[in-house]
Formats: C-alpha cells, sequence, structure tokens
C-alpha cells in the first residue's frame, strides 16, 4: 500500500516521477531563477489538481506516465494539492 498521507505526498510524488517518466527528473537548486521543465510540470499538475481541472490533469499525466502508473501519479498529485493553501500561486506556469 502506498503512504500517501499528505505530510509525505510531495515526498512520495517526487520520488515516484523518476519512474514514472521513465527517466531522471531534473529539479533545480531553490533560489535558482528558472525553472526546470521537471518542475514547471509538477507545478501545472498540482494547479490543475487544485482547480479540479480534470482534463488539464489527465493531459498532463497522459502525456508523460505510462497507463499503468496514471492512477497513481494522479493519486499522489491530488493528494499534495490537498495540502496546498488555495491562495498560493506559482510563478511561470
Amino acid at each position: 500500500m502506498i503512504d500517501a498521507s499528505p505530510d509525505k505526498a510531495l515526498h512520495t510524488l517526487l520520488g515516484a516521477l523518476p519512474a514514472a517518466f521513465g527517466r531522471p527528473t531534473r529539479f533545480y537548486r531553490l533560489g535558482e531563477a528558472e525553472l526546470s521543465f521537471d518542475e514547471r510540470w509538477v507545478l501545472a499538475a498540482i494547479d490543475a489538481a487544485k482547480r479540479a481541472d480534470t482534463d488539464s490533469l489527465y493531459f498532463l499525466i497522459a502525456r508523460r506516465v505510462p497507463v499503468y502508473l496514471r492512477r497513481w501519479v494522479a493519486f499522489l498529485v491530488r493528494s499534495v494539492a490537498a495540502t496546498f493553501d488555495r491562495n498560493i500561486s506559482y510563478p511561470n506556469i
């Protein structure tokens, strides 16, 4: 069973992405001026889940994640989105 409690959802999601994407993910150091493609994808997926935009979330996941992992990744993204304050805005998505 997957432990995706709110406090572990982000850690679990980030740890699962290399397997889900089929390649290592790239995340820049904290404070960098730019975001990597992977960082933008994660933020866009979380934003879509926060807005309950199922179509956008499905599109983002379907373009990068194999069929057998899509429900799991969607569950993790939704779990992460549920932990964030709805007033947080993400730059450059």
